[in-house]
């Protein structure tokens, strides 16, 4: 589940960035406390809740700006989205965890208080590159189909930990049938040096991503039949070897650094006032943008800008890169 708040598009850190394995939503709230009840909430109360946390954040970041608040739009909107999720529960293939809410209630106020459109830094391997969000939330609706059996939504798909994603999807195996739809399993944050795969191998429902901050998968040695199969290799960094040949694949840092055809060598991404290509290897560093009003192939990069400031493009604004 993928809820945008305060603009953000980033799925990862973002307010929700998978807080409940299902399907794929984005709300905008128009509008910007609600009361918590005593003890847990049920299943009954959850999704009024959840929506008083968030609309209840819209409302103090619309104060600070000076911006319109309508807690009526607000509160309908988020709350019809959250009861998608709780309603789900009453199929009998989701544990709902009311003591579990406490914890996920306090790590979006948390991420709220901020009231900035990016999620900030991607978390790091001590956090099992999981924002706090993510972790908290994710006990709250458990499924618990269990991989390959028969299922109706992503949400009921069992899952392990909150690096793991449920998916209710046809079953394409050779003989099954195609009107049934059962649960696969996808395992983020795969490290260098393990397995990872695209596809699910033949008669098995995992596919393993590997940690994007931190490598891509290798599948230069992927045996005939099984071409996702691969083995995470870390980035290489600026000043390193980045040429790919036969099985030696390589791929620079790719938002600090691109590799420089000519020298077969990562380089840094050009920062502010340095000339950027208009094709070719990229565009500039982190917190930049390519700015090519002259009409040539070069332009020059420049520091990407804020809310208010006049654009000519969305690739220009710093909320469009959240």
């Amino acid at each position: 589940m993928t809820i945008e708040l305060f603009g953000t598009r980033r799925v990862r850190a973002a307010v929700f960035a998978t807080l409940f394995v299902g399907v794929g939503v984005a709300v905008s709230a128009q509008g910007c406390s609600s009361k918590t009840p005593d003890g847990p909430p049920g299943t009954d109360k959850f999704a009024g809740v959840m929506a008083d946390n968030f609309c209840s954040a819209l409302h103090s970041c619309c104060d600070a700006a000076k911006l319109q608040y309508d807690n009526g739009s607000c509160s309908a909107q988020l709350q019809a989205q959250f009861q998608v999720f709780v309603d789900i529960v009453k199929h009998g293939k989701v544990v709902y965890d009311p003591n579990a809410v406490a914890a996920c209630e306090a790590a979006i106020k948390d991420r709220e208080s901020k009231c900035t459109p990016d999620g900030g830094a991607p978390p790091t391997a001590a956090q099992n590159f999981l924002d706090p969000i993510t972790t908290a939330c994710w006990p709250v609706l458990k499924g618990i189909v269990k991989l390959g059996d028969e299922c109706n939504d992503s949400g009921e798909c069992a899952t392990a930990s909150a690096s793991e994603g449920g998916s209710c999807r046809t079953d394409n195996r050779p003989g099954a049938d195609p009107a049934k739809k059962v649960c696969f399993k996808t395992v983020g944050h795969v490290l260098a040096g393990q397995p990872c795969r695209s596809t699910p191998k033949m008669g098995e429902f995992v596919t393993e991503y590997c940690e994007p901050t931190i490598g891509f998968c290798d599948t230069s040695g992927a045996q005939p039949g099984d071409l996702s199969a691969g083995t995470c290799k870390a980035y290489a960094q600026a000043g390193d070897d980045c040429s790919s040949v036969g099985t030696n694949r390589v791929a620079c840092e790719p938002t600090s650094t691109y590799c420089d055809f000519m020298t077969t060598k990562c380089v840094a991404l050009p920062q502010a006032g340095s000339p950027c290509a208009n094709g070719g290897f990229q565009g500039c560093a982190s917190g930049n943008y390519c700015d090519r009003t002259g009409g040539t192939g070069v332009g020059t990069c420049a520091s990407l800008k804020g809310e208010g400031v006049d654009c000519k493009s969305s690739n220009e604004c710093a909320t469009a890169s959240a």
